[in-house]
């Protein structure tokens, strides 16, 4: 190693250690699709023992820290909206800092009440299948299945 002064180059006969650490990963994932009033789980992996900074739906800066195995899940609250959880950075050791991009998209669809239109009053016998007499599908295109199945005294279809 040698140094350079006024346009002199004189070498160094001193000796200096560095420690290089490494930068930190990290990853997220859990983009999925739930119905209004369920949890999901958001994945963050990466580097053991880092913090990673998000975003939940571009609000203020949030941390997680990642356990010994550089895993840490996120449960959602009750989403009755779609969530969308981004990355923003990963730190480890409180000196390396990466940013990071990478988002988990938690899409919340609507429940849609489906609707039907019959046009006649319907007779069947009690015990029978009322599958062949009421449709599967509604008027709106929700494809379902009703619930029992056979016509009874004891029960009411839904």
């Amino acid at each position: 190693m040698s140094v350079t002064s006024n346009g002199c180059t004189q070498p160094l006969s001193e000796s200096a250690f560095l420690n290089v650490n490494p930068l930190p990963t990290a990853t997220i994932s859990g983009t999925t699709t739930i119905c209004p009033g369920n949890v999901a789980t958001v994945t963050f992996t990466g580097t053991p023992y880092a913090t990673v900074t998000y975003t939940e739906n571009g609000g203020p800066n949030q941390g997680i820290f990642l356990d010994a195995t550089g895993n840490a899940l996120l449960i959602t609250p009750f989403l009755t909206a779609s969530s969308t959880y981004t990355l923003v950075s990963v730190t480890s050791n409180e000196t390396c800092s990466l940013s990071l991009s990478g988002v988990a998209v938690i899409n919340v669809i609507p429940n849609i009440e489906p609707t039907f239109q019959f046009q006649q009053a319907i007779t069947i016998c009690q015990y029978d299948s009322i599958n062949p007499y009421l449709p599967t599908t509604s008027s709106n295109g929700i494809t379902g299945f009703w619930n029992p199945p056979v016509v009874s005294n004891a029960l009411v279809g839904t």
